[in-house]
């Protein structure tokens, strides 16, 4: 297994917020976990609506596809079989999350509701269907979590409290395992976004030849709510 400069980012993130966790305790630590899981609701909820506006209504999808025709290259689609495209698919230099998902809607009736006409236009959109969906998730989910997260700041005296602090810091530690692992996830979502970029395919690369980075990849259960 090789341990690259994203491998050491990600342990040193978690390990952060397992002594953020423990300096936090479990009161505040928990309801910063709280917080967040709200704002995962309501983004997961609200996100169709606004990503359906900005592929409407702005130019922003448009810009996502064209970036993404690097990402695809220039596969002979018309010498191409449903198994030669998605053995095409499968080299692709992305994650095997996103490979399998457009493997699985690489049919007709798909391509007629993306409106496309061909493989590569197929493997362009989903690409950037992808990222903006990721793109709309984030951004919802900093603005929600800034407002919210001001109510936390009024749990610090509950949390003072003489008989909870012992309790409070050794549960804040694992409470902060969990938080560091999400925040990876995060992490990992706007690396995706910027997956046709020169900077975040190289990311994506670091990812995949690491043992501990692909499986927190294949794990991300916010990628899997948004695929």
């Amino acid at each position: 297994m090789d341990i690259n400069l994203l491998a050491i980012i990600v342990i040193l993130v978690i390990l952060l917020y397992m002594v953020r966790g423990f300096r936090r305790g479990f009161i505040k630590t928990f309801a910063s976990i709280a917080v967040f899981a709200l704002t995962c609701v309501l983004v997961y909820f609200a996100a169709p609506y606004i990503r359906d506006f900005i592929r409407e209504e702005t130019p922003v999808y448009e810009y996502l596809v064209d970036s993404s025709q690097s990402l695809v290259g220039m596969p002979d689609e018309e010498e191409m079989t449903q198994e030669e495209q998605a053995d095409y698919i499968e080299g692709l230099e992305l994650p095997e999350i996103l490979k399998r998902q457009m493997v699985d809607g690489n049919t007709a009736e798909n391509y007629a509701s993306m409106a496309v006409n061909n493989f590569r236009e197929y493997l362009a959109g989903s690409i950037a269907d992808v990222i903006l969906t990721i793109l709309v998730y984030v951004a919802g989910f900093l603005l929600i979590r800034l407002v919210l997260g001001i109510l936390i700041s009024a749990l610090d005296i509950l949390s003072r409290l003489p008989v909870l602090h012992g309790i409070n810091k050794i549960l804040g530690l694992g409470l902060g395992l969990v938080q560091g692992v999400f925040v990876v996830w995060i992490l990992f979502l706007v690396i995706t976004i910027f997956a046709g970029t020169q900077g975040g395919f190289q990311l994506l690369r670091m990812i995949e030849e690491n043992d501990i980075l692909r499986e927190l990849y294949d794990a991300n259960v916010l990628l899997n709510l948004l695929l």
